[in-house]
């Protein structure tokens, strides 16, 4: 589909076109440390460092308007996380612009394609020729301060942040679809409001029916994800701009991207993957106390069948313990298997609500092994480390439901690890049977319920999850080809098995082999063109090439 950008909004979608990558590059370079040069490698972001070196060029290029000035300055304050650029030259005109109608200081650095360098019959002897320069630096920063001083006019100018249009402080009520939000949200009063983020729209629609009619929705707002966000940390500009949730999150909470967060109190209940969302971009939120919280709901619960009495489980690590201690007794209990918020009742949801104490937890920043924590568990550069994390994983190993406060390294190393393996669980077949455990639970339950004739697939889903606590049953159990949803079957006679699994086999090996089929010929053609350019080479058809085959 064809679309229009604006200047500004190009530049933001498409950074590397105006400041060159904006990906992570290591090279060994000259650099100053311990008030000497030293060469050695580092690591840097060459689009930073572009938009840096455009305001430093503008420095000295002022010599060129005054042969007077002899002084440059910058100063880089890693604690502030500032940058200054300081030159005793003459100031910027402070005037008004007769053709644009602005003072020219923010002519300079606050509109694009603005430029003393556009006549081409002057030698140039000042950087830049674009009128993109500086801007771009005013653009990408979080923040951007002009200061000068007019000695011929007598005047001083001082202004802050001219582009940002695209990021920054809520301002007024977001049309976003499916946001549920706070009545006091974007308010005098917003700091004290709670932004609930759910796994889906059933979870939402518990959320807002069961839980707001509770703690009402002056401070409180529902947003549903959808499935899986976004790693964040190794991803382009390009996947950033276009994914629709991260600049959803970022438009509700107010973030402004790049900023420093000292005394924000925008509340959301984020986890895994949010971590690393803000923790990639916003680290300092993660430091403000009762930003970030977790809401809990039982992902087990054994009721005893004579007391009606219930238990709750927070993890499967937890049940498990507590059914290995009961050993044959567990069978005077009832057990039913929670995924998530939306699996609840909406009697259930209530009571979570109404008892908030009991299921929210507070997230606490203790020191760097937090951060150092949550790169183990998202960095595709940690993937070595990850599997020595992996591999250390004791049984037994969960975070005990009833401590309020959650220290991130533990939320990483005693929660976030059990899902880690549980997914590579689910994900890697068995040596012995070929089999990944959801396909061994459905197998075992097609045998186990009496199947007298074809059954729709949602009804054998509800009976694998009651049977065998899959909560993926229905997804994992839908099969699909050509567009066909089949239903599931039982044989009468063992000769029935292996007709109709031929005719699924078959199938699957004709698209292999098409698959293969193409593959060959993409790689006969690469053949093709390396022979021809080596036979062309030979023959003397490509001139000049010789020298370098």
């Amino acid at each position: 589909m064809y679309q229009k950008k604006t200047q500004l909004e190009h530049i933001l979608l498409r950074p590397d076109t105006y400041t060159g990558s904006v990906e992570r590059h290591e090279q060994t370079l000259w650099i100053w440390q311990d008030n000497q040069m030293v060469k050695k490698p580092i690591t840097f972001v060459p689009g930073l460092y572009k938009i840096f070196d455009e305001i430093l060029v503008n420095a000295p290029d002022n010599k060129q308007r005054d042969p007077k000035m002899d002084g440059v300055k910058f100063n880089i304050d890693v604690a502030k996380n500032t940058i200054s650029v300081w030159n005793n030259g003459d100031g910027i005109p402070v005037e008004m612009h007769q053709g644009e109608g602005v003072y020219v200081p923010e002519l300079i650095f606050g509109h694009l394609l603005t430029s003393s360098n556009y006549d081409d019959s002057i030698k140039k002897t000042t950087g830049g020729r674009n009128g993109y320069g500086a801007k771009l630096a005013n653009i990408f920063f979080t923040e951007f301060t002009i200061e000068t001083a007019d000695g011929k006019r007598n005047k001083r100018y001082n202004q802050n942040e001219y582009l940002k249009k695209t990021d920054g402080k809520r301002k007024g009520k977001l049309n976003i679809p499916k946001l549920e939000d706070a009545n006091l949200a974007a308010s005098a009063n917003s700091g004290d409001c709670t932004l609930i983020l759910t796994d889906g729209d059933s979870a939402k629609a518990l959320a807002v029916e069961s839980g707001l009619s509770v703690v009402g929705q002056d401070y409180y707002g529902v947003f549903p994800l959808k499935g899986k966000l976004l790693n964040v940390r190794e991803a382009s500009p390009k996947q950033l701009q276009e994914n629709a949730e991260i600049q959803n999150i970022k438009k509700i909470l107010g973030l402004q991207h790049g900023k420093n967060y000292e005394n924000d109190h925008d509340g959301s209940h984020i986890k895994g993957l949010l971590i690393n969302f803000l923790h990639s971009f916003w680290p300092s939120l993660l430091k403000v106390p009762n930003f970030m919280l977790e809401f809990i709901t039982p992902i087990v619960k054994a009721t005893n069948k004579k007391t009606k009495k219930v238990l709750s489980f927070y993890t499967m690590s937890e049940y498990e313990a507590w059914k290995e201690n009961l050993g044959n007794k567990a069978t005077e209990y009832k057990i039913k298997y929670y995924k998530g918020l939306g699996t609840s009742e909406s009697k259930e949801g209530a009571e979570y609500f109404a008892d908030l104490d009991q299921h929210m937890k507070d997230f606490v920043w203790a020191d760097d092994k937090d951060g150092d924590a949550v790169e183990l568990a998202f960095s595709k550069k940690k993937i070595e480390e990850r599997k020595k994390w992996l591999r250390a994983l004791q049984a037994g190993t969960y975070f005990d439901s009833k401590e309020k406060h959650i220290p991130y390294h533990d939320f990483i190393n005693k929660e976030f690890i059990l899902f880690s393996m549980a997914d590579l669980q689910r994900s890697i077949p068995s040596m012995v049977d070929r089999l990944k455990p959801g396909q061994r639970k459905i197998l075992f339950c097609a045998f186990k319920k009496p199947i007298i004739q074809e059954i729709k697939v949602a009804q054998f889903s509800g009976y694998v999850s009651e049977h065998s606590a899959y909560h993926h049953a229905e997804w994992a159990i839908w099969y699909t080809s050509d567009g066909e949803i089949y239903n599931l079957k039982k044989h009468d006679t063992p000769e029935q098995i292996p007709e109709d699994f031929f005719h699924l086999r078959l199938n699957f090996y004709e698209k292999r082999r098409t698959a293969l089929l193409r593959e060959l010929g993409k790689a006969s053609l690469l053949l093709e063109n390396k022979v021809r350019f080596i036979r062309e080479v030979v023959e003397g058809t490509i001139a000049g090439a010789v020298d370098h085959v």
